[in-house]
Order: structure tokens, then C-alpha cells, then sequence
């Protein structure tokens, strides 16, 4: 049925009046079926959002390669050995606008990873209602980390630290780092260093320890120690700190799919460990 939804098949009175019917009533077939057909689709929504972020930083690449090559000298005029330029093109543009759409669909990937976590652990289990909407719970220093939801709860049989320090549950404070102030710039002000982007590009300079080969480097704005932009109210950003974009995307793209991993694997384990127990047999007398 939630195929057919998918479909065109059915639209909501049609979707209300089948889901009323007894054969979807809590506890029966119809209803076990619902719930595992909507953690199937979150688990793809995941996934999905997962492969978005990893394009983006395909992409960032892709116009980083393209600038670096300089084919016939189409973008700028050879540069001699300790020489840097400031760069500004539609592939500095478009290397820019892959960092920001970057950084947004790796917050998007954690949202969606933690609606499915949600899903899951949540009590009464088995509950085919999707969760509203949700944010990632960022672990960050100095602050309580809560990530599970109103009446679950960490168990024994749960795998901690030692077996997946990346699973939600187990994460340390301070990952993802500046991922949500970056998110938040992203959603609210356009992350406005980025809007007009150019990037540095240089041969032989001391960034590359002097050796006569060409790089291309984009800057993210400067940050606190919170992870926040900083800014003043006349210069809305800084970039003395040289934060280097791609290298922070990495990173990034990095975390999140080690998070992924570990937090999909502690789920299956959850899972696991809930079916044995179902099958235990009952005492008697």
C-alpha cells in the first residue's frame, strides 16, 4: 500500500480509510508490514541524502581538478615558482557552491540518521508512525548529550564505546564540530563568504612546503572557539585562520560516514538483541 502511495494510487482519504480497516489494526500482519516498509524507506532516504553529500564533494573536486589543470591557460596566465594569485571565475563559483551544498546535505544525511535511530529505539517499539521532525543532537562540549528519545534508553546488550565509538549513541563530544553554526550560516544568511567566492591559487609557495607544484586552495570563514563564524558589525566574516574548505569537507564527509556505518551496525545489533529475546521461551509455573 505505501507503494501505491508512492505510486499515485492512492491519495490520503483513499490511504486513511484502507489504514482503518481491521487487517492494519495495531498488533496484526498488515500493521508489522507498515512499520517495516517505513524503515525501509527511511533507511533509503539515508542513503540517499549519504550519496547527495558525497556528490558534492565529487564535485568540489571536479572544479578543483579543472583549475589546477588550467588547459590552455583558460583560467589564468602561468605562474612562476613562489607566485600566488586571487582567483575568480565560474569554477571558483561552482567549487564554492559545492562546499555549501556540502555542508548542508551532511547536516541533512545526520537528520535523516537520526530520524531512522529514532524509529527504532523508541518505546513502544514497532510504533509504524514516522517521527516529526527532527535534528541531529550534536554532541558538544560542556553540554548534556540526550540522544535517545522520551522512554528508551540505553540496554546492557548494546554495543558502547570500545566496539563503535562512531555510533550515535557513543559519540564524543565535540564531532562534527562547527557543523551546525556552518548549517545554520548555510540556511539563514546563504553563508555569505561564500555568495562572491574566490580561491587561491599558487605554485611552489611555503602552503606547499616550497615544492614547484601547483594547488588551488578555498577558504572557509574564520571560527571561535564554539565553532561559531566570526564576525564583527561591520565585516560579516574573517579567513586569517585559513581554514582550508576542502580539506574541511573531507573531513566532514569522513565523520559522517564512519557515523553512518557504526550507528547502522549498533541498530542491527539492537534489533537483534530485542528478536532473541522475543523468542525466548516463556517461564511457566
Amino acid at each position: 500500500m505505501i507503494d501505491g502511495v508512492r505510486d499515485g494510487k492512492f491519495d490520503h482519504a483513499a490511504f486513511a480509510k484502507r489504514i482503518a480497516d481491521s487487517d492494519y489494526a495495531a498488533g496484526t500482519a498488515g500493521y508489522h508490514h507498515l512499520f517495516a516498509r517505513n524503515a525501509h524507506i527511511l533507511v533509503e532516504q539515508t542513503r540517499t541524502a549519504l550519496l547527495r553529500a558525497f556528490d558534492h564533494g565529487d564535485r568540489m573536486m571536479e572544479q578543483t581538478s579543472l583549475l589546477i589543470q588550467n588547459d590552455g591557460d583558460s583560467y589564468f596566465l602561468p605562474l612562476s615558482p613562489g607566485q600566488e594569485i586571487v582567483h575568480s571565475s565560474r569554477a571558483a563559483e561552482r567549487l564554492h557552491g559545492a562546499f555549501a551544498d556540502g555542508v548542508g546535505a551532511v547536516a541533512k544525511a545526520l537528520d535523516l540518521l537520526y530520524r531512522l535511530f529514532v524509529y527504532l529505539v523508541r518505546e513502544p517499539f514497532g510504533s509504524a508512525e514516522l517521527p516529526g521532525k527532527l535534528y541531529f543532537p550534536y554532541n558538544e562540549a560542556g553540554k548534556d548529550y540526550a540522544p535517545y528519545p522520551k522512554g528508551a534508553a540505553e540496554e546492557t546488550t548494546d554495543l558502547g564505546l570500545v566496539d563503535l565509538p562512531y555510533a550515535l549513541p557513543n559519540l564524543a563530544p565535540g564531532s562534527f564540530f562547527s557543523l551546525r553554526p556552518m548549517r545554520n550560516d548555510l540556511t539563514h544568511n546563504m553563508m555569505s563568504g561564500h555568495i562572491q567566492p574566490s580561491c587561491f591559487i599558487g605554485c611552489g609557495t611555503a602552503l606547499v612546503n616550497e615544492i614547484p607544484i601547483r594547488y588551488v586552495q578555498a577558504v572557509a570563514p574564520d571560527i571561535d572557539s564554539d565553532g561559531k563564524p566570526l564576525k564583527h558589525d561591520y565585516v560579516e566574516r574573517f579567513f586569517k585562520q585559513q581554514r582550508d574548505a576542502a580539506v574541511l569537507l573531507h573531513d566532514l564527509l569522513e565523520e559522517l560516514a564512519l557515523t553512518t556505518d557504526h550507528s547502522l551496525r549498533w541498530l542491527a545489533n539492537r534489533l537483534d538483541q530485542r528478536l532473541a529475546r522475543s523468542r525466548l521461551p516463556r517461564r511457566t509455573g
